[in-house]
């Protein structure tokens, strides 16, 4: 392992840190319904399957929640178990298609969902976050993408996966989340 991976792999976990102690004082219901590590060989696995490799940060995530599930409190970094990330880019790429007129310099844009995007967390009105593993040349190999309430993913929300988990361990200390029963609940 290089620098570089280390670097990512410790301020990934850190990410973690600061959201899992959030759950355990104010949602410990949600720190229990978090999934365990993926193994390498798991993730290397669900790679092969997508195609292009998973970025360092979501990889990196893997190792420490193989998926994360709180009820869509927290849709950002929301995904399935690895091991559905394939099945459910390939159901996506089977079942949507729309008419794109608009050209995006960092999102490949088209007729058809991407291959290269991979469905995550989904919010409660159906709007989407996509982990994008097939920029556009002035894009980011693993930028999160939104898409509105089923629409075409048409919006950088996140750099990359890193930058989604800052985002959410800061919601969290920002006071617009509680914990009710064990569970984690945004209020206004």
């Amino acid at each position: 392992m290089n620098d570089l991976d280390q670097q990512v792999r410790t301020a990934v976990a850190d990410a973690w840190k600061r959201i899992e102690d959030w759950l355990a004082e104010h949602a410990p219901a949600s720190l229990a319904a978090l999934a365990g590590p993926a193994t390498t060989e798991e993730i290397a696995a669900v790679e092969r399957a997508l195609g292009p490799a998973l970025p360092a940060e979501f990889a990196a995530s893997l190792a420490i929640h193989r998926a994360v599930d709180l009820n869509g409190a927290l849709a950002d970094v929301e995904h399935p178990d690895l091991s559905e990330l394939p099945g459910l880019r390939d159901q996506e790429v089977e079942d949507f298609m729309w008419s794109v007129d608009e050209v995006h310099e960092q999102i490949r844009l088209g007729d058809c969902w991407r291959s290269g995007w991979i469905p995550l967390g989904r919010e409660g009105d159906g709007s989407l976050f996509v982990l994008d593993l097939d920029p556009a040349p002035a894009g980011t190999h693993g930028q999160v993408l939104y898409a509105e309430q089923g629409l075409v993913p048409d919006t950088v929300r996140y750099a990359g996966w890193l930058d989604a988990l800052r985002a959410a361990a800061t919601e969290l200390a920002s006071g617009h989340y509680h914990g009710v029963d064990g569970l984690i609940e945004y209020r206004d």
